[in-house]
């Protein structure tokens, strides 16, 4: 969770490589995939362990990678809740 730093190679781009810009784009969502995993584990564990304060930054983290994923705001609100 500490090394992801946001979207695989953010901005760049090679002209005229279509196979190596499919290559970038299922790495990133790979790695994404990853981190919300790693993240939403990490959440799990805070709640369970009934560290409210880590589960919420952890779902917040979560939450952020994609605004429009429901099922990470829900789990975020209930954290907060």
């Amino acid at each position: 969770v500490v090394l992801y730093a946001g979207p695989f190679l953010d901005g760049f781009q090679l002209a005229g490589a279509p196979a190596f810009d499919r290559w970038v784009d299922e790495e990133r969502r790979v790695l994404e995939r990853e981190y919300v995993r790693a993240v939403e584990a990490l959440a799990t564990e805070a709640e369970h362990d009934g560290r409210v304060a880590d589960a919420v930054q952890w779902r917040y983290k979560a939450a952020a990678v994609d605004a429009l994923d429901s099922r990470a705001t829900l789990a975020l609100m209930r954290a907060l809740a």
